[in-house]
């Protein structure tokens, strides 16, 4: 099971603010302070309302750039999965936000989540190192599931119209177990990999995940 500790490659930088009578200003990255193989080709900003979690899932070919500065604060939460690292095994919690304004680079295949912990809707600015859907947003998506065997129905409406809408395909492994969870959403190419990688790495990440992010 998964302890406490540092994860190799996952960086954590308090962002410095940079005030004055006009309002504030932070640095999000800089392209001299990051290695080249994590430099952003885009960036989005999403709002997470109090209470809610967003993950826990891991990227089999991107890197994030998160920027929790506000508003409202976030619990962190971060696994390493990655069989052969030199912190596999390892997690790291950590707070984020409007109360320590933080930048976390996680790298590729580390199983990320965070929650709203703040009583405000709350901001992030992602800015990952590969493109969705690849350029000119042509390149198809498949989302893996995880389904009770028999509780089909249980399935989240908005999983059924984004399969009905063309946006992704979606590939379900049903399984014997009480919860389900989205995995991941990935390369139609990489499909093959990820089903191997959610059988040798997924399953005890996600246990740790619902115990913990609750």
């Amino acid at each position: 099971m998964f302890k406490d500790g540092l994860i190799e490659g996952v960086m954590v930088r308090p962002l410095k603010k940079f005030a004055d009578e006009r309002g504030w200003l932070m640095e999000v990255f800089r392209e001299d302070e990051l290695p080249s193989e994590l430099m952003p080709v885009m960036a989005y900003v999403s709002s997470t309302r109090p209470g809610v979690t967003r993950g826990p899932h891991e990227h089999m070919d991107q890197a994030d750039i998160f920027c929790f500065a506000g508003p409202s604060d976030f619990r962190v939460y971060l696994w390493d999965n990655r069989l052969g690292s030199a912190t596999y095994h390892n997690r790291m919690i950590l707070s984020a936000g409007e109360s320590a304004p933080t930048v976390v680079v996680i790298p590729k295949r580390v199983v990320h989540a965070y929650r709203n912990t703040g009583e405000k809707d709350g901001l992030v600015i992602n800015a990952p190192n590969r493109l969705f859907k690849g350029r000119g947003k042509k390149m198809a998506l498949v989302g893996f599931f995880v389904v009770p065997v028999g509780a089909q129905a249980q399935l989240h409406p908005g999983i059924y119209k984004r399969v009905a809408r063309g946006a992704i395909k979606a590939m379900f492994v049903f399984v014997n177990q009480a919860s389900y969870r989205k995995v991941i959403d990935i390369e139609r190419t990489a499909r093959d990999i990820v089903a191997r990688e959610f059988q040798l790495n997924f399953d005890a990440a996600f246990t740790d995940a619902m115990r913990t992010a609750k």
